[in-house]
């Protein structure tokens, strides 16, 4: 695999969790540092099983991709953001009201 592939496929985790996270939790900054740890940790068992072997650096590298993941997810998350902002506080009578 060359590192386009390695990038697209890093790409690909980072956007899936984000929008699962965000999705889910509500907090900004919660859900994107569980996207970005959870899409390392996707993104390090993904190379463990290409290459065969855990690479003797691998936290370091589970660090440093979980920098990487932190950015898009921030950004996946503003969207999400806005939409609950937009739509405003919900109370647990608000839907039973409705």
């Amino acid at each position: 695999m060359n590192m386009a592939a390695g990038i697209a496929v890093f790409g690909a985790v980072i956007v899936v969790s984000a929008v699962i996270w965000h999705f889910l939790c509500p907090q900004l900054l919660i859900a994107s540092l569980g996207a970005a740890v959870t899409s390392a940790f996707i993104f390090q068992i993904l190379a463990w099983v290409h290459i065969g072997y855990l690479d003797p650096f691998f936290i370091i590298a589970f660090v440093v991709t979980a920098f990487y993941a932190l950015i898009p997810a921030l950004l996946i998350g503003l969207p999400f953001l806005w939409l609950r902002v937009r739509r405003g506080p919900r109370t647990k009578n608000s839907d039973s009201e409705a």
